[in-house]
This record gives structure tokens, sequence and C-alpha cells, in this order.
């Protein structure tokens, strides 16, 4: 993070939203007051979903542009350093661990400095300074009611997960089988596979694991057979929900079949994901000429672990990670 990138925040008009959040340089202060709206805030973020906060960002006053960057609002760091700053949230309990603040130099005065505070989503309820606990809401802090602050205490009961996308590409050879006369010399073809994997975030294990993928139509490959029973409409696309766990089966041996031994497998059994850890849950074939030329449609997904609620996300298709081994 330097200062051509808070430049663009202001110059792209990125709008503050549940996760992003600008703060003027008279936000920082060292009256108990503006210390306290500093904890408020920055406890509001761990209680929510988590986000950014740039001190040194100033927003437009006019109501039809109030939250929008105008301008850099350059920090005093000799008056208000990052040690100060790190101590002023400290007064967050419990306190938020995995808080990086980012002082960024800027080139107007030799002291001149914004923050840049990337709060993660807390495991448990975060109180502010004030003894009240908060959350994000329209733009603002605003106090959490019982039941949201039960709701947030029970995120460190549960493994939280999501689920991560890749692309690969690869070519595969086929060689004729011992029955297969008509077949000459060894076929290559391409392949395109959408690589799907469950990261527990949380601090508990996730044991049983299952959730959907949904996927376009128009990205299966021409010989899928799709009935139209099984087609959703998703967003307005027309997809097909795939399925996948975290089960596994073991080899236990092969078979005697004359064309080729193929292996046998025994039952299955769940595989549990570790807190901080993933599993590659589900591999899925896709028409290699439709991926590219669909790159904005978007791919969802769902998933259940345990009695933890269930959680959704989505990724447009021209964002998510590409391996190519062609």
């Amino acid at each position: 993070m330097d200062q051509a990138d808070l430049e663009r925040f202001i110059n792209d008009e990125v709008e503050e939203s549940l996760t992003l959040d600008y703060k003027s340089a008279d936000a920082l202060g060292k009256s108990d007051g503006k210390k306290r709206e500093i904890s408020k805030d920055v406890s509001a973020f761990a209680n929510s979903a988590g986000g950014r906060i740039i001190y040194g960002i100033a927003e437009f006053q006019e109501p039809a542009r109030r939250h929008l960057p105008e301008r850099i609002d350059p920090v005093n760091g000799d008056q208000f350093t990052k040690e100060w700053l790190e101590q002023v949230i400290a007064g967050v309990r419990p306190r938020i661990a995995e808080l990086v603040i980012t002082p960024v130099r800027l080139d107007t005065a030799a002291h001149d400095v914004a923050y840049v505070l990337d709060i993660p989503q807390g495991h448990t309820a975060h109180q502010a300074a004030d003894l009240r606990y908060y959350r994000r809401y329209n733009f603002e802090s605003v106090p959490l009611y019982d039941h949201e602050i039960r709701d947030i205490n029970s995120r460190g009961e549960h493994p939280r997960l999501e689920v991560g996308l890749r692309l690969v590409y690869d070519t595969i050879e086929r060689h004729p089988g011992p029955m297969e006369f008509h077949r000459r010399g060894v076929e290559r073809y391409d392949r395109c596979r959408l690589q799907v994997a469950v990261h527990n975030d949380g601090p508990r294990l996730a044991k049983y694991v299952s959730g959907f993928v949904y996927i376009p139509v128009s990205f299966l490959p021409p010989d899928e057979r799709v009935h139209e029973e099984d087609i959703e409409e998703v967003d307005g696309v027309p997809t097909v929900r795939k399925v996948f766990d975290n089960t596994e089966r073991d080899v236990v041996g092969t078979d005697k079949n004359p064309l080729g031994p193929k292996p046998l497998y025994g039952p299955s059994w769940y595989s549990p994901i570790h807190p901080g850890t993933a599993k590659r849950v589900e591999s899925i074939g896709l028409d290699v000429g439709a991926v590219p030329s669909l790159s904005d449609l978007k791919i969802r997904w769902s998933v259940f672990a345990d009695s933890a609620p269930e959680r959704e996300g989505s990724r447009r298709v021209g964002d998510i990670a590409v391996v190519d081994r062609r």
C-alpha cells in the first residue's frame, strides 16, 4: 500500500461500504471522546464482516457524494504515531490479534502519513472502550442487540468455511484399449476442470462437510447429459447443481478384469478439515472453449459443516485463478 493506491481510491470513486470506511485526519485525537470513537469503529468492523479503515482520506461533505473519497487529508505522524494508534485500539476487548496497521508515507510533508487498518472478522464479540458492542450498518457503527451479540459469540463454536475455486487446463492422452481395434494411435485432447477446495478459517474442526456448486449450463462439456428437471435458474442463468463433500474412499485391492485391472474401493469415510487447513473436495469437467468466452458469468456455492450455519458465496469466472498445464 502506498500513496498511489490511496489516490486510486479517490480517482476511481470507490464508495464506502460495510467493509470500507474513510476517516479524515481530525478523526484521530487524544481526547477521550476521539479515542472512544476509534475503539468503537474498529470493534464494529471486527463484529461485522471485517474490513478496512483508512485514516487520512476526507469524504465529500455534500449529501449526494457524502460517502465518496474527495482528497488525501494527511495525518501528522509525529503527533499520532503507529504505536499510539495501537495503544488506543488495544482498548478493544478481547484484543483483535490479526489486526494490521500500515503507515503510508505521503509526499506532502516529511511527517505526513495515512494509516490503513485491515481488520479481520472476529471469532467472538469485541467490546469497545465505552463497554458497548457495535456493528457496521449503513456506513455507520451502531450498537448491537443482545441476540446479535450472542450470535457473534457463537462464531467460535463452529468451523468457518470458505470455498476456493481454481481452473486447471491440461492435455490428456488416450491410448487404445485391448478391444478397441477401431482406434489407431494415441489421441490427445485438451480439457478444463474446475477444482473445488474447502478452507476452514475458523477455530473448530470441520468433521462433516457438504455443499453445492452451481455451474452455468453453458460451461458444461457438449457430451454431458443434462436433464431438464436438474436445471435451476440462478440470477436468471440456467445452472446445474453439483454436490461435494469431504468423504474419501481407500483402495483395498484390484479386480480381475481381463481388459485390465481396476481398483476396488472400500466404504467411504469423512476426512475432517482442521482449523487453518484446506481440502480439495471436487473436480468438475468444463467445456474448454466456453470458459474463456463467458468470463463475466458467476459460479455460486454454498457449504455446510456440522452444526454451523450455511455459508454462501460466488466468484466471477474471469477472477478465478488459472493453472495451464497444456
